[in-house]
């Protein structure tokens, strides 16, 4: 399999490329944030807060119990010190407030994405399609289907993307697909998973996982991922063993950082290069996980073939849900023997702050690591989101802006903006609520949405200055 296609691979499944230890630290350097970093750098598309990462943003705002959803959104970029508007989406949720049309306007035309959902809440088939004419004709584009795992319904098993093919009036198959073969035991654990992409036609195998499991406990005892590589070749990425958990459902899907994501809390483990051919391992490093009563740890990776260590701390800083993420990795560069602040080498802070609602107001991302120049530890680069709330519209999300770190002026810089100039009840029906509205004119509604003088008795939807509340008479 030639280079080139391995590295559509890599960006396609979210692969781990480690087959020693300085490959597994460079993991560890590299990796994401459980609850923030992931997501906040697969929305930021070189620079530019695509339709995409909007809708994502939002998603991940909107996750409240709010009754009230975006019906109207402009975005805008901020250029030469002002705000300017590109262009403007339209919702369409069903009756479980999940979106089932989006469409972005803007001076290229529309680009309108449909979805449909699976029972447990996720996307099952997702087109798009764009539209020249203002909305009159639409043309497809792409499409993208998923399957899930039973037991495991947000994990994906299948995905196949077309684009649309205008000349033969056809959807055509594309290389952004993967299948995910899952073997389980008499217990339902996971002794094995392979993950196979496109390659000369065929779906071919380029990661595979392997578990072993204690018969008495039922729980994994060590954890080996591999990887294909170059000429046909199989190499380890990442092997544990001598596991001890916390806490385990035994669905080792993925690797190391992605355990806790399915439920899975290591206390201990080693670190090592494991011989398939002799079945012996050779170890360099040793994991240990601190849990603290309000559920966030602290893991520490002490390397023993060399003296450098990563740490890495999940805290929840109030009642709310708030969090901070921090990465730290080390590494005896001055040949003291000791590792302290002097030694960090690379590191990221992930925060993430949520009002009393349990909203998210703040999501950011910080990079640090070693200035050229200086010599110096310090802050390289970030980002960050920040939102605001409709309190009178049951706290939905009235904005999201989007800034960037300035490692010159040591600023966060505003990026992209987008703004709810419309609100959707999606319990009630009521599909044309505006954001500030001057009407103080009382008017009552059915839970169907629909205007009645309310003569009879029963619970109605009263609006009363812009606000529309719930009336028993």
């Amino acid at each position: 399999m030639k280079n080139s296609t391995l590295i559509a691979i890599a960006a396609l499944a979210a692969c781990t490329t480690t087959a020693d230890a300085q490959q597994f630290r460079h993991t560890r350097i590299h990796s994401a944030a459980p609850f923030a970093v992931k997501a906040s750098k697969a929305a930021q598309p070189n620079g530019v807060l695509g339709a995409t990462a909007i809708r994502m943003r939002r998603a991940a705002a909107q996750e409240s119990t709010t009754t009230y959803k975006p019906k109207t959104q402009t975005e805008a970029m901020y250029m030469e010190g002002e705000w300017v508007n590109i262009g403007e989406y339209k919702f369409s949720y069903d009756d479980k407030g999940r979106e089932v049309r989006v469409d972005n306007e803007s001076e290229d035309g529309i680009t309108r994405t449909e979805n449909t959902w699976t029972d447990a809440g996720q996307i099952a088939t997702q087109i798009e399609s764009v539209s020249e004419d203002e909305g009159a004709t639409f043309v497809p584009s792409s499409k993208r289907v998923q399957t899930y795992d039973t037991i495991l319904p947000d994990f994906t098993v299948t995905k196949d993307k077309y684009d649309w093919d205008a000349e033969n009036n056809k959807w055509v198959e594309t290389y952004d697909a993967f299948r995910r073969t899952i073997v389980r035991n008499a217990d339902n654990n996971v002794t094995g998973l392979t993950l196979a992409v496109p390659y000369n036609g065929k779906f071919e195998d380029t990661q595979r996982i392997t578990n072993t499991f204690d018969p008495k406990t039922k729980q994994a005892t060590s954890f080996y991922l591999e990887e294909l590589k170059s000429e046909d070749t199989w190499a380890q990425s990442q092997y544990i063993h001598s596991i001890v958990w916390k806490k385990t459902n035994g669905q080792l899907v993925g690797e190391f950082d992605n355990w806790q994501s399915y439920g899975n809390y290591i206390v201990s483990g080693t670190i090592g290069d494991y011989d398939t051919a002799t079945g012996t391992s050779k170890d360099f490093g040793e994991i240990k996980v601190d849990y603290d009563a309000k559920g966030g740890f602290t893991e520490t990776i002490d390397y023993t073939d060399v003296l450098s260590k990563s740490v890495t701390t999940n805290s929840f800083t109030d009642d709310n849900g708030s969090k901070v993420y921090e990465y730290k990795y080390y590494e005896d560069a001055n040949e003291d023997g000791v590792l302290n602040n002097d030694d960090l080498v690379e590191g990221t802070v992930a925060t993430v702050e949520k009002d009393a609602n349990g909203n998210v107001t703040l999501d950011e991302v910080e990079e640090y690591g070693i200035n050229e120049e200086t010599s110096v530890y310090e802050k390289m680069g970030g980002s960050r989101y920040i939102y605001t709330y409709d309190p009178e519209h049951d706290n939905a999300m009235l904005t999201m802006q989007y800034e960037e770190y300035d490692s010159e002026t040591k600023e966060y810089v505003p990026f992209a903006r987008v703004t709810t100039t419309e609100f959707v009840s999606v319990s009630t029906g009521i599909n044309n609520v505006k954001v500030q509205s001057a009407d103080d004119a009382s008017a009552v509604y059915t839970l169907q949405g629909v205007k009645t003088n309310a003569a009879g008795k029963g619970l109605y939807i009263v609006k009363r200055n812009g606000k529309f509340v719930k009336v028993m008479k």
